[in-house]
């Protein structure tokens, strides 16, 4: 077995390893998908407004489990393909999978992001001014916790930390490039 097929095969089934411990741990603590509460009350809602905004977001939300499972999906597909791409003849066409594997998850994170911003557009326009405020106010909160955790993460890496993500498809190339 050449070194090359080796790396490829041990690497394949640390990722699925990982994979079924991910989802064994979400299967033992399963999220809830229903609304917090803790932003009606934030923004005081009506008994009516609680409702709108339940049905605003349920149809986001609803839509998380098939999103993961395509993207699931997706990353297998990759996976399996790279594993059979060993020989020199078959580069170009393990750089063709990595594009339109980076091409199919692209598409989905804007689809993603555009339910998103149509759910929040959507809650916008049913709030009243001053629920408004303080929704923009808890909303720029969150994205700046998130810019904070990014960067949190990010600088771990940077400095030696362990990644909690896969290594991504151009990560995979220069792997298979030095191991030659």
């Amino acid at each position: 077995m050449s070194r090359l097929k080796m790396i490829l095969t041990v690497a394949f089934v640390l990722a699925m390893g990982a994979g079924v411990a991910v989802g064994m741990f979400s299967a033992r603590y399963p999220q809830s998908h229903q609304p917090r509460s803790w932003l009606g009350d934030e923004l005081n809602l009506s008994p009516e407004q609680r409702e709108q905004m339940r049905t605003i977001w349920q149809d986001v939300s609803k839509n998380r489990p098939r999103d993961g499972d395509r993207r699931r999906a997706l990353e297998k597909e990759r996976n399996e393909a790279i594993v059979g791409l060993l020989n020199e003849e078959q580069k170009l066409k393990y750089e063709q999978i990595n594009q339109q594997f980076v091409q199919r998850m692209q598409e989905q994170s804007q689809q993603r992001e555009a339910a998103m911003q149509s759910a929040i557009e959507r809650t916008m326009q049913m709030l009243t001014p001053e629920q408004r405020v303080k929704y923009e106010q808890i909303m720029q909160e969150r994205r700046e916790k998130k810019e904070r955790d990014r960067e949190n993460r990010d600088s771990g890496e940077k400095n030696g930390g362990g990644s909690h993500r896969s290594p991504t498809t151009n990560d995979a190339g220069a792997r298979i490039s030095q191991a030659k």
